[in-house]
């Protein structure tokens, strides 16, 4: 890279032209300056655009941190409501909450929160 540039300063600027020393350190040292600039400028632009890759990912990840918090609610009201309970078999404990014991109630409850769940 720097041969390249090295060829491309040396079309522009032949060192013919150039009479003393000083003019050629000073034509070095100018063309120095003004990659690092478009180094930085380029460097600049880019840290520009993650800045806004950043903050548009951060307000997504703070909505679906709400969204999961709608649904962790949503399922935790389920927790009493397993069909199973329905069934002759189940025998319900001292500290077993109270559940629907209606199927048809049961049903509609877990329809209304399946539709919940899609709406979210």
């Amino acid at each position: 890279a720097g041969a390249l540039i090295f060829l491309f300063v040396g079309t522009i600027l032949p060192l013919i032209h150039i009479s003393q020393a000083d003019d050629a350190v000073q034509s070095v040292q100018g063309i120095e300056a003004t990659i690092n600039m478009i180094i930085l400028a380029v460097l600049g632009f880019l840290a520009l655009i993650r800045t806004e890759e950043r903050i548009k990912r951060k307000q997504v990840f703070r909505q679906l941190h709400g969204l999961r918090s709608l649904i962790h609610v949503i399922d935790m009201h389920q927790l009493t409501k397993d069909p199973a309970a329905l069934s002759a078999s189940f025998k319900p404990t001292s500290h077993s909450p109270a559940r629907i014991t209606n199927a048809a109630d049961l049903a509609r409850y877990l329809d209304y929160c399946s539709e919940m769940l899609s709406i979210t």
